[in-house]
């Protein structure tokens, strides 16, 4: 099994594995909500009726590609800056991918020591 996190922090193999991860993600999500949004506008009867509808179809169609450039590269600099997993971004007390040293220090164990 490959280790994301180490002592030091993050590995070179967890940093690949949440780029790749997080890329996939929201990729995934764009084409998800691109595809919601274009089949609520088709679905509308009067569609045929109404040319702005079929416009901001199209802006959003050609639009969506770049978007999700973009948005990936938001996110690949928020990444490269932290390296923090997606699960660590919703820091909770049971979260097996944040050791808190506060939430040992209590019980007298030391993470850093090695066994």
């Amino acid at each position: 099994m490959l280790a994301l996190w180490n002592d030091n922090g993050v590995t070179e193999e967890g940093k690949k594995i949440i780029l790749i991860f997080t890329i996939c993600l929201v990729y995934t999500c764009g084409i998800i909500g691109h595809g919601l949004f274009v089949i609520l506008f088709s679905k509308n009867s009067d569609r045929d009726n109404k040319k702005i509808s079929k416009i901001l179809l199209w802006i959003t169609s050609i639009l969506f590609i770049p978007g999700l450039i973009i948005m990936t590269l938001i996110v690949l600099i928020f990444l490269d800056r932290s390296y923090k997993c997606l699960l660590a971004w919703f820091p909770v007390k049971n979260n097996p991918f944040i050791i808190e040293v506060n939430n040992y220090k209590s019980k007298n164990i030391n993470i850093n020591k090695k066994q």
